[in-house]
């Protein structure tokens, strides 16, 4: 009668608390705001299903395929650029945003004489995505022949045309056209 647990001070009534101090579990849930970007870019897990204030957090972002995880913001400032971050001491609002890019790989294409000929390809630009299927095609100038390519090995080379089915890294190739030596022009 008249202590606590272990004869400790004043029973209370369950659900009430002692006055300055919180009663365990009734801790300040965490207003969360977790944005991705771009929405196609990825995913983020948490290792807690609630976030309370003043507690450790666990925050994984995973890319999807075609991406790559960039960084972790806060608000207007970068935070992170590692995919997995622990974040101790929640504060009672937390801002996150998980940024992705598309990976894209560079293909350089280029003649050996401006003079011999011109490269075209299906695609615009230089920058490609992996699902990507491009071909390059070198057509020679009058008065010059389409040699051969020089530079990275491609999937696929037919003549003076390049297929890749599907760009994994970035490459460089070099159309190589040699003058006719006894190129008569038709009349």
């Amino acid at each position: 009668p008249g202590g606590g647990p272990e004869g400790g001070g004043p029973e209370r009534e369950p659900g009430k608390e002692e006055p300055g101090k919180e009663e365990p579990g009734k801790e300040e849930n965490v207003r969360l705001n977790l944005t991705i970007s771009p929405t196609s870019g990825g995913s983020v897990t948490c290792d807690k299903e609630e976030l309370k204030r003043n507690d450790t957090a666990t925050f994984v972002a995973t890319a999807n395929e075609g991406y790559r995880f960039v960084k972790w913001r806060s608000g207007d400032r970068d935070y992170s650029d590692q995919a997995t971050i622990t974040i101790e001491g929640l504060p009672r609002e937390l801002r996150l945003t998980a940024i992705f890019e598309l990976i894209t790989y560079t293909i350089n294409v280029s003649v050996s004489d401006e003079n011999g000929g011109s490269i075209s390809s299906n695609k615009q630009g230089n920058q490609f995505v992996p699902s990507d299927t491009v071909t390059f095609t070198a057509t020679p100038n009058c008065g010059y022949h389409f040699s051969h390519w020089e530079g990275d090995e491609a999937d696929v080379t037919e003549g003076n045309t390049i297929r890749m089915n599907g760009v994994t890294e970035d490459h460089s190739f070099t159309a190589v056209f040699e003058k006719e030596s006894d190129y008569v022009p038709a009349i």
